[in-house]
């Protein structure tokens, strides 16, 4: 491995997961804010991430709010793409 992935997998699945969720959606809603379609390219990664997390419930059982968050997060994403209107 090098060292990119060492330290995004210890950011995500380390002592630290907490902040690099917190990271991961404030990034993401910065992103959708300045173009609401890039949700739609969003969504795939945070669900791929959210399955991680759910295979590593065994490691950490705190995992399950990090699932739960991002659950929010791509429910909150889907709504705000179908509910805001684009200005033309």
């Amino acid at each position: 491995m090098t060292v990119l992935e060492e330290n995004l997998i210890g950011l995500f699945f380390g002592d630290v997961w907490y902040l690099g969720i917190l990271i991961f959606i404030i990034l993401t809603l910065i992103i959708i804010k300045l173009w609401k379609y890039a949700g739609a390219l969003i969504i795939p990664f945070v669900v791929a991430i959210e399955v991680q997390y759910y295979t590593r419930l065994d490691d950490n059982p705190e995992f399950a709010w990090a699932m739960i968050a991002l659950l929010f997060l791509v429910i909150g994403v889907a709504v705000y793409i179908v509910t805001t209107k684009e200005k033309r």
